[in-house]
């Protein structure tokens, strides 16, 4: 009788300590299911650029092109951090970079990512807000 009891509640212990460690893991969709994804804008902003994204790991990169039908070499480029979960992000820009907001909405199935980035202008002293549409590339 006593086995049986402890048997019991051996059983009730691990179903218990399973439930805990699966209800614990990590998003599965963070930024890294778009990983190797290479995207560029449709449009040049006020600047007379495209934008281009990688998505790397957990992390993304950005470099402005007079073209969006060459594809960059990102290897020289920093990566930054990124926030959030599913489709919508914000990349984590230092200060310095005069970059004070960068966020990313992605589609659903992933093949274009809306972008909105505040460049800081006139030295620092006015923001000016930009909207990408961005397609995927590769």
């Amino acid at each position: 009788m006593n086995k049986k009891i402890l048997s019991i509640i051996f059983s009730l212990f691990l179903v218990g300590v399973f439930s805990i460690s699966c209800s614990s893991k990590e998003d599965p969709k963070g930024i890294e299911q778009y990983n190797g994804n290479i995207y560029a804008s449709e449009s040049k902003d006020i600047f007379d650029y495209y934008l281009w994204l990688q998505v790397k790991g957990k992390q993304i990169a950005f470099v402005s092109l007079s073209n969006n039908t060459s594809m960059p070499d990102f290897s020289g480029e920093t990566y930054f951090d990124v926030e959030g979960s599913g489709s919508s992000y914000t990349v984590k820009i230092p200060d310095s970079v005069g970059m004070p907001k960068f966020t990313l909405e992605f589609s659903a199935d992933g093949s274009t990512v809306n972008a909105e980035i505040t460049y800081l202008i006139n030295s620092g002293t006015k923001p000016h807000n930009e909207k990408y549409q961005c397609v995927k590339k590769n």
